[in-house]
């Protein structure tokens, strides 16, 4: 038994597919802009959309990011006016990345075209199927720049896109009811999706204003959401004050942002912006739609306290959520696989206590944003320096350097999605998880890891 241990520790390290422990390459800059430039078909229309401030070249960071068979995919939300696109591909000419327009200059209107996009701020993309799940909240100009008297324009119903990148179609358009999330104040944020009988049939979606959690059931085609205010709503009036480098900033009215799914799809983590606290919620509890009405939900737990404030996260097949901290320009994991074996728990009463920094820099991570993972291992994540951005104190000419940063760092784990399709057997009645034989396998593994370090073998 133990030679058949040993073996399988062997190849897991060779592979590091997956497994119990974290191997990280050297983190490398990919891209990196003193202020973001777009794929123009002519510089005809740059100068057009200046002189009618459909292009306002300092309203343009970006936040949202995945890749996918080699591309990267980027958002730029619009928090203020002058965003010409919203979704977009980072293409290279003459040796310049620039952003592309996704998946068409025409998707990108901003006015009389509720077909076309309004504002992005992420998406996800099912590496089993090539669909990109795009979620639209119909509303720009939510952070109006201060010497500006322009409020947020609602312009169209908020909805959902699923956009197959393989053959450049539309495979759905939904459109979400006022009922579920509100036009006039709603900012769909981030998303993950969840795997039921070897297919993504929900979609979280955090709404970050409204302190709710969006449920779309594609299988049914409807949607409905669960709100739960102490573990969705800013902690506090001081929890929201985000010092990064010099510059503070109040993040205060944000609450639930960032989202994770179990690489079992057993339970979703999810914390605000404004606060420390990453909760957890059973994906048996999301996908009931007779639930969702409740009150209160007991089964929603907190896990511990992130020691600073985080924006989006990510889970992998390891048992780890990565999360940046925003106070120390990093990036972070919580082991959670680790603290349940070592608290000898199931996922559901796990305590969060396993926090390591992965990589940092004060320079050019400021404000890590979003996370995506591609099929290599490699985790891909924005930092847009948006403590300057919000505060004006952003120099876009390029003297001070660049502003806007794509990092890549490689983990060697794979996505929580990566072969769902073929692993995930589980039903809306429980009796979910891609990851029984990898679980069984993790505690062999730390069993053996820890008679081999009574060895001194480690």
């Amino acid at each position: 038994m133990m030679l058949i241990l040993f073996s399988s520790l062997v190849a897991c390290f060779g592979l590091m597919k997956g497994c119990n422990a974290a191997v990280v390459s050297s983190p490398e800059v990919v891209y990196s802009w003193p202020i973001l430039e777009f794929d123009w078909r002519s510089e005809n229309q740059k100068q057009e959309y200046i002189a009618d401030s459909r292009y306002i070249p300092e309203n343009n960071p970006f936040t949202g990011i995945k890749v996918y068979k080699g591309k990267t995919y980027i958002n730029v939300p619009r928090w203020r006016l002058g965003v010409p696109s919203t979704l977009n591909v980072v293409v290279e000419k003459n040796g310049k990345p620039l952003l592309q327009p996704y998946p068409s200059w025409e998707m990108q209107r901003v006015n009389g075209d509720c077909n076309s996009f309004k504002f992005i701020q992420s998406m996800e993309i099912d590496p089993n199927t090539g669909l990109m799940w795009i979620i639209d909240t119909g509303r720009i100009n939510i952070f109006p720049a201060p010497t500006g008297s322009q409020a947020p324009q609602n312009l169209c119903p908020p909805k959902l896109v699923i956009y197959d990148l393989n053959r450049n179609t539309t495979a759905l358009k939904y459109e979400f009811p006022a009922s579920v999330v509100n036009p006039n104040t709603t900012f769909l944020n981030d998303l993950v999706l969840d795997y039921v009988d070897g297919e993504a049939r929900f979609a979280y979606i955090t709404d970050t204003f409204d302190f709710k959690i969006v449920v779309y059931d594609r299988k049914l085609n409807m949607s409905y959401f669960i709100q739960d205010l102490p573990s969705m709503s800013p902690e506090g009036p001081t929890a929201g004050d985000i010092t990064v480098g010099n510059i503070s900033l109040s993040v205060g009215v944000l609450g639930i942002n960032g989202i994770a799914m179990s690489p079992d799809f057993k339970y979703v983590y999810y914390g605000p912006v404004a606060g420390v606290g990453l909760h957890q919620i059973p994906t048996s509890v999301l996908r009931n739609y007779e639930g969702s009405s409740a009150m209160s939900f007991p089964q929603i737990r907190k896990v511990g306290d992130k020691f600073t404030q985080s924006d989006g996260m990510l889970a992998t097949q390891a048992g780890r959520i990565y999360f940046p901290a925003l106070s120390t320009n990093s990036l972070w994991l919580w082991d959670m696989e680790k603290d349940r074996l070592d608290q000898g728990v199931s996922e559901g009463d796990v305590i969060m206590q396993t926090q390591e920094e992965v990589v940092r820099n004060d320079a050019t991570m400021q404000w890590i944003d979003t996370l995506g993972i591609d099929e290599n291992g490699c985790i891909w994540f924005t930092a847009p320096a948006v403590q300057r951005w919000m505060t004006g104190n952003m120099d876009l000419t390029g003297a001070s350097g660049d502003n806007f940063y794509i990092w890549k760092v490689c983990v060697n784990e794979l996505g929580y999605l990566q072969n769902a399709d073929v692993t995930t057997k589980n039903s809306t009645n429980g009796g979910n998880s891609p990851v029984g034989v990898m679980s069984i396998f993790f505690t062999l593994l730390h069993m053996l890891k820890q008679v081999l370090r009574v060895s001194n073998v480690f």
